[in-house]
C-alpha cells in the first residue's frame, strides 16, 4: 500500500514514505515524480531547526526565489514561496547559535554572483569558530 497518498494526487505527510522497488523504463519518470514530492514536499525540516546544535553560518542571496516544487503549488500557495529575506530570518531565530549573512543583491548562487563579499562572509565565519590564541 502506497502510504504517501500519490494515488490522489495528494501531498498527504508521511513519516512512512518509502517505495518497495525502482521501475524501469517509461514508468521509471513517473516513480521519480512521486519520490521527489514526497521527499521534498513532504518531508519539512523547519520544526528540527532548534535541534541542530553546531554554529550555522547562513549566507542568504535576497533575490533568491528558489522553491523545490514551487511550480507543483496552487497559485495561491506558489506566491508565498521562495521569500528569502523572511525565512532567512525565521532560521536564524530558530537555530541556535546562528549567524545570519545576507547578499541584498544577490540571487541562488551569492558565492558566483558576489564571490569576494560571500568568501570574505565565509572566511569570517569560519574564524569566528576557531579564534586564534593571543
Amino acid at each position: 500500500m502506497n502510504q504517501c497518498g500519490f494515488e490522489k494526487g495528494c501531498f498527504v505527510p508521511s513519516p512512512h514514505c518509502r517505495f518497495a522497488r525502482v521501475p524501469v523504463g517509461r514508468e521509471y519518470r513517473r516513480y521519480r515524480r512521486k519520490a521527489y514530492r514526497c521527499t521534498w514536499l513532504q518531508q519539512p525540516v523547519v520544526y528540527e531547526f532548534d535541534r541542530i546544535k553546531p554554529p550555522t553560518l547562513l549566507l542568504i542571496g535576497d533575490k533568491d526565489t528558489t522553491a523545490i516544487g514551487k511550480d507543483l503549488a496552487p497559485p495561491e500557495i506558489r506566491a508565498t514561496l521562495g521569500r528569502y529575506p523572511e525565512l532567512a530570518k525565521q532560521a536564524k531565530e530558530r537555530i541556535p547559535n546562528a549567524t545570519l549573512v545576507e547578499f541584498p543583491d544577490a540571487g541562488h548562487a551569492p558565492q558566483m554572483q558576489e564571490p569576494a563579499a560571500f568568501h570574505k562572509a565565509l572566511l569570517e565565519g569560519l574564524a569566528a569558530l576557531h579564534p586564534k590564541a593571543e
